[in-house]
């Protein structure tokens, strides 16, 4: 918490297949909200090796999730 604003993480660890890991690191975070509230952020933290396939990810669904993805 800081202020009124909540971020929940969901931290991810090396895998040998980085694409199918990133696609369930994404499928798990979005089952985890349970709201729309502008106060509240969701986040995946993954190792820098795989920031490029997670990026891939983001950057794909940006037109639909605009307003509540971040960097």
């Amino acid at each position: 918490m800081r202020g009124n604003e909540r971020l929940i993480c969901d931290a991810k660890g090396r895998t040998s297949e980085k694409g199918i890991g990133a696609d369930s690191a994404y499928g798990q975070l979005l089952r985890r909200i349970t709201s729309q509230e502008s106060r509240i952020r969701y986040a995946l933290v993954v190792p820098s090796s795989s920031v490029k396939v997670v990026e891939r990810v983001r950057e794909m669904s940006a037109g639909c999730c605009a307003s509540t993805c971040t960097r």
